[in-house]
Protein backbone atom coordinates (compact mmCIF):
# COMPACT_ATOMS: atom_id res chain seq x y z
CA UNK A 1 0.00 0.00 0.00
CA UNK A 2 1.80 3.47 -0.89
CA UNK A 3 2.27 6.31 1.42
CA UNK A 4 -0.63 8.41 0.20
CA UNK A 5 -3.38 5.50 0.51
CA UNK A 6 -2.35 4.87 3.89
CA UNK A 7 -2.59 8.40 5.04
CA UNK A 8 -6.25 8.96 3.48
CA UNK A 9 -7.36 5.86 5.37
CA UNK A 10 -6.06 7.49 8.62
CA UNK A 11 -7.76 10.86 7.95
CA UNK A 12 -10.80 8.44 7.17
CA UNK A 13 -10.62 6.64 10.13
CA UNK A 14 -10.20 9.58 12.40
CA UNK A 15 -13.59 10.88 14.34
CA UNK A 16 -14.07 14.68 14.83
CA UNK A 17 -15.69 16.00 17.62
CA UNK A 18 -17.10 19.34 18.19
CA UNK A 19 -15.75 21.97 21.05
CA UNK A 20 -17.23 21.59 23.92
CA UNK A 21 -16.13 24.83 25.12
CA UNK A 22 -17.67 26.68 21.63
CA UNK A 23 -21.08 28.01 21.89
CA UNK A 24 -23.95 27.05 18.90
CA UNK A 25 -26.88 29.12 17.45
CA UNK A 26 -29.04 28.73 14.70
CA UNK A 27 -30.43 30.93 12.45
CA UNK A 28 -32.92 29.32 9.51
CA UNK A 29 -30.90 26.12 9.54
CA UNK A 30 -27.38 27.63 9.63
CA UNK A 31 -25.43 27.38 12.45
CA UNK A 32 -23.52 30.52 14.09
CA UNK A 33 -20.80 29.10 16.23
CA UNK A 34 -18.25 31.14 18.86
CA UNK A 35 -15.27 30.04 19.36
CA UNK A 36 -13.29 31.37 22.63
CA UNK A 37 -9.71 31.88 21.82
CA UNK A 38 -6.59 32.47 24.48
CA UNK A 39 -4.75 35.40 24.75
CA UNK A 40 -1.31 35.41 23.17
CA UNK A 41 1.51 34.66 25.58
CA UNK A 42 3.90 37.61 23.79
CA UNK A 43 0.97 39.89 25.09
CA UNK A 44 2.22 41.56 28.29
CA UNK A 45 1.88 45.16 29.80
CA UNK A 46 2.32 47.64 27.82
CA UNK A 47 2.23 45.96 24.42
CA UNK A 48 -1.20 44.23 25.04
CA UNK A 49 -2.48 47.92 25.97
CA UNK A 50 -2.11 48.77 22.44
CA UNK A 51 -2.85 45.76 20.62
CA UNK A 52 -6.13 44.40 21.77
CA UNK A 53 -6.63 40.83 20.92
CA UNK A 54 -10.15 38.96 20.00
CA UNK A 55 -11.09 36.78 22.30
CA UNK A 56 -13.29 35.10 20.46
CA UNK A 57 -14.03 33.94 17.20
CA UNK A 58 -17.31 33.61 15.53
CA UNK A 59 -17.58 30.65 12.59
CA UNK A 60 -20.93 31.18 10.54
CA UNK A 61 -21.97 27.94 8.73
CA UNK A 62 -24.52 27.37 5.81
CA UNK A 63 -26.47 25.24 5.47
CA UNK A 64 -24.14 22.31 3.85
CA UNK A 65 -21.33 23.40 6.76
CA UNK A 66 -24.53 23.03 9.52
CA UNK A 67 -25.27 19.67 8.42
CA UNK A 68 -21.51 18.30 8.11
CA UNK A 69 -20.93 20.16 11.57
CA UNK A 70 -23.90 17.92 13.33
CA UNK A 71 -22.45 14.58 12.27
CA UNK A 72 -19.51 15.68 14.29
CA UNK A 73 -20.97 13.88 17.45
CA UNK A 74 -17.73 12.16 18.35
CA UNK A 75 -19.38 8.62 17.44
CA UNK A 76 -18.58 8.49 13.29
CA UNK A 77 -15.38 8.73 12.06
CA UNK A 78 -14.81 10.93 8.37
CA UNK A 79 -15.71 8.28 6.41
CA UNK A 80 -19.13 7.63 7.75
CA UNK A 81 -19.77 11.52 7.19
CA UNK A 82 -18.35 11.34 4.17
CA UNK A 83 -20.54 8.67 3.28
CA UNK A 84 -24.01 10.26 4.58
CA UNK A 85 -23.02 13.53 3.18
CA UNK A 86 -22.99 11.80 -0.55
CA UNK A 87 -26.08 9.64 0.43
CA UNK A 88 -27.85 13.25 1.05
CA UNK A 89 -26.59 15.34 -1.79
CA UNK A 90 -26.12 12.11 -4.25
CA UNK A 91 -22.41 12.93 -5.22
CA UNK A 92 -20.05 9.81 -5.34
CA UNK A 93 -17.87 8.90 -2.75
CA UNK A 94 -14.71 10.87 -3.92
CA UNK A 95 -16.31 13.82 -4.31
CA UNK A 96 -18.07 14.00 -1.31
CA UNK A 97 -14.70 13.24 0.53
CA UNK A 98 -12.87 16.07 -1.36
CA UNK A 99 -15.99 18.55 0.14
CA UNK A 100 -16.02 17.05 3.13
CA UNK A 101 -12.40 16.99 4.33
CA UNK A 102 -11.37 20.29 3.50
CA UNK A 103 -14.34 21.59 5.25
CA UNK A 104 -12.74 19.67 8.31
CA UNK A 105 -10.07 21.24 7.94
CA UNK A 106 -11.01 24.07 8.01
CA UNK A 107 -13.25 23.93 11.22
CA UNK A 108 -10.24 22.22 12.67
CA UNK A 109 -7.82 25.07 11.84
CA UNK A 110 -10.51 27.45 13.70
CA UNK A 111 -11.09 26.07 16.98
CA UNK A 112 -14.71 24.56 16.03
CA UNK A 113 -14.02 20.72 16.10
CA UNK A 114 -10.74 18.56 17.06
CA UNK A 115 -10.36 15.30 15.23
CA UNK A 116 -9.38 12.10 16.91
CA UNK A 117 -7.13 9.63 15.31
CA UNK A 118 -7.28 6.13 15.64
CA UNK A 119 -4.78 4.21 18.09
CA UNK A 120 -2.50 3.00 15.71
CA UNK A 121 -1.27 -0.94 16.28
Amino acid sequence: MTEDRKTWRLMLAGVPVANQAAKVTYVDNCARILVKRHKPHFLIAPLSWVIRPRLERTVELEALGTYVYELCDGKRDVERIVDRFCARYSLTFHEARVLVTSFLRGLVERGVVVIVSPERS
